[in-house]
């Protein structure tokens, strides 16, 4: 029964930035997207949890970038590693609406410890259809009643749902595991808490690389990868990453096997491209 994840479509596109670097989530409110990543790029490479959230927003929802999933979930992925809370419940819903529930219930459980009402939906709506966890209806309700007690409008149209779906007996049970429908927080750091986790989806870490170029910095290699995309039929299909080498900024794509590698190398020869970087296309 998946009638129930519904909801999630409704939770999941409305992430909102929260002030950690400042200049970049000023332009990013004022709709200046492009201004908002090449502030917020070379902070996120260098580990900033807060430009790292907010270049998997942009990646998420397409701003100044082509949308790219797979991106906005190894960023997400690094800014939820080191606590940031928005950046676990965006990948959590992320993952969730791709039905990859077993990857998104951990990143979930850590935002909804923390009272996160989105996450608190999403979980309910996981627990009652049974997705990747024991169906468990009583937990489902004590989840939702939670969410829309925050003022969630998604969770309080889902909590009447559950009032028309569940019995009384079973609404009871739920109201009386509100307290501990969730265990509290661990004390330990959240990276060696979620250490454990499992992957982030089915995809497994590409261990070739190719070198694409060699750029000054770290916008101008994003937006060649964006560039390069748009030109080169199933190129936004592949992984990427920018790697900070001295003064520059290499941009390598990620494959599978060293055979993906060079049908790599050859699309990009076919193509005909030719990039204005210290180095061509090559295996690393």
């Amino acid at each position: 029964m998946r009638s129930f994840l519904g909801f999630l479509p409704l939770v999941l596109w409305t992430g909102t930035a929260t002030a950690a670097v400042p200049a970049a989530d000023l332009l990013w409110a004022k709709g200046d997207y492009r201004g908002a990543f090449a502030q917020a790029i070379e902070p996120a490479i260098r580990g900033d949890a807060h430009a790292q959230f907010l270049i998997g927003e942009a990646y998420r929802l397409g701003r100044s970038v082509d949308p790219n999933f797979p991106q906005a979930e190894q960023w997400y992925a690094r800014a939820a590693g080191q606590g940031d809370i928005a950046a676990a419940t965006e990948l959590g819903l992320l993952l969730a609406g791709q039905h990859l529930e077993s990857a998104a219930v951990p990143w979930l459980t850590l935002a909804a410890q923390h009272g996160e009402p989105r996450a608190l939906c999403a979980l309910a709506a996981i627990y009652f259809n049974g997705d990747a966890v024991e169906r468990d209806e009583a937990r489902a309700y004590a989840l939702m009643t939670r969410a829309a007690a925050a003022g969630l409008p998604e969770a309080q149209t889902g909590l009447a749902t559950l009032r028309r779906l569940l019995p009384p007996e079973m609404q009871f049970r739920g109201m009386a595991l509100i307290p501990s429908a969730l265990p509290a927080p661990a004390p330990q750091p959240v990276a060696e808490r979620l250490a454990s986790a499992p992957p982030l989806s089915p995809r497994r870490a590409a261990p070739f690389r190719v070198q694409v170029g060699a750029y000054r910095s770290a916008e101008a290699a994003e937006r060649a990868w964006t560039t390069l995309a748009r030109q080169i039929d199933g190129i936004r299909k592949i992984d990427h990453s920018v790697l900070r080498s001295k003064s520059m900024y290499r941009l390598q794509a990620e494959l599978a096997d060293a055979t993906a590698a060079r049908i790599f190398c050859r699309t990009l020869e076919a193509a005909g491209r030719r990039f204005l970087a210290r180095s061509s296309a090559r295996l690393i």
